[in-house]
């Protein structure tokens, strides 16, 4: 019986010690959570350095809180940057991806009295990347800032079409840095607000490769309705693919089902029409750029199994003197097709007229091997020989190209 009170007694000791040790981690999560907030409220004062004592200890306690250490990095961060102290928000900025693995801080959920304030801090840093630590620094960030500054205003004056506003904004940007390619997308916006399509086109193409990569959907966006209103359907499917968010482009779905749409018309009219030289020339005026568009019309032509040859032809002559409209396995089934068809020299005569005749790379490697093909099929033993070679050149042992050499070279 002493031996059971004695066990019972030990478990209860320990069952009050895990009880205790539970209060004790509780209050103390509470503490660092309590500091945070705290810091908190002197940063809304203003009183960044007590702001920054306060998440320093606070990150200590809460490195496996996720939620509460986010929150605590974003004014960790802007607390340091308030300060002007470019090199330790970096550092704080660097803790997103080391202790949260966040890369993309575009992606955060930022509370929305700081929002503003966080864009111009990613801005800046992005901006900063080049300036050297010592010289006139202080004043290239301040006028760094002050530029994101007006910056962030000039794109709320834009969410309430302040268009006038936004043109004074514009003019100030200008005197602070006038190679900023978002002075060139504030632009673009407003001409695409004036309906003035292709001045937006020529404003915002310059720009959407270089771009820092939190404007490029909104570039791609507008890039895609202007097309879409300027009658330029092949590059508004184009840009619109561009798009990486999902949200963007569930925007414009109405409009991209209606170039859809337009573009299967207007092959399913040629694929019927192969000789009509007018609807060749309105689908190259409203789908340039589109590579795949007389690959899709070759199809379409081919499975209504049209035995009118020569309109094939001549639709395949016409398509390749347009090099924006045709891709390789437009020329390769053209190839196949007419080989079927035994019209071995027009295959020839196509292939030569391609834009991939003359190039001499990888990419094209098949082009090279299937034209030597025909040139051996069709005795030219010759230059059937000198392709060959070029396609062994690029690649060693490439399908057959050996079998070729050595029968050509024992003819």
């Amino acid at each position: 019986m002493g031996e059971r009170l004695k066990r019972s007694f030990i478990f209860i000791m320990l069952f009050f010690l895990g009880i205790a040790w539970l209060c004790v981690d509780i209050k103390a999560e509470d503490f660092y959570v309590n500091l945070l907030k705290e810091g908190e409220a002197f940063y809304k004062e203003g009183n960044y350095e007590l702001a920054i004592k306060n998440f320093k200890i606070a990150e200590f306690g809460l490195i496996e809180d996720r939620e509460n250490l986010i929150e605590l990095y974003l004014f960790y961060s802007l607390s340091h940057f308030k300060m002007g102290r470019i090199e330790e928000t970096k550092k704080i900025v660097d803790k997103f991806k080391k202790n949260l693995n966040i890369n993309d801080l575009s992606y955060l959920e930022v509370p929305q009295s700081i929002k503003d304030d966080f864009q111009i801090l990613i801005s800046t840093l992005f901006k900063t990347k080049g300036i050297k630590k010592r010289g006139s620094q202080k004043i290239q960030l301040n006028k760094i800032y002050e530029f994101e500054s007006i910056f962030r205003d000039t794109l709320e004056n834009l969410k309430h079409n302040k268009l006038k506003e936004v043109e004074k904004n514009i003019k100030r940007l200008k005197k602070i840095d006038k190679k900023d390619l978002r002075i060139q997308y504030l632009n673009g916006y407003i001409a695409f607000q004036k309906k003035k399509y292709d001045s937006c086109i020529s404003l915002l193409i310059k720009i959407y490769d270089s771009i820092e990569p939190e404007y490029k959907d909104d570039v791609f966006y507008y890039l895609t309705l202007s097309n879409y209103y300027a009658g330029n359907y092949g590059q508004t499917l184009a840009f619109f693919q561009k798009i990486s968010k999902k949200e963007v482009q569930l925007q414009l779905n109405g409009i991209i089902k209606k170039v859809i749409q337009k573009r299967e018309n207007i092959i399913n009219q040629i694929a019927v029409n192969t000789s009509d030289k007018n609807l060749l020339k309105k689908a190259v005026k409203e789908f340039v750029g589109d590579q795949f568009l007389f690959s899709d019309i070759l199809k379409k032509a081919l499975n209504m199994n049209r035995n009118n040859c020569d309109e094939i032809i001549n639709m395949v002559n016409q398509s390749v003197k347009i090099s924006k409209t045709y891709n390789l396995e437009f020329i390769l089934n053209t190839i196949d097709y007419l080989e079927q068809e035994n019209r071995i020299e027009q295959a020839i005569e196509i292939m030569k007229k391609s834009k991939f005749y003359k190039t001499y790379n990888k990419e094209n490697l098949e082009f090279y091997y299937r034209l030597a093909q025909i040139y051996f099929k069709n005795k030219n033993f010759k230059k059937a020989m000198s392709q060959f070679l070029k396609v062994d050149k690029l690649k060693k042992k490439y399908k057959k190209t050996d079998y070729y050499i050595d029968k050509i070279n024992n003819i």
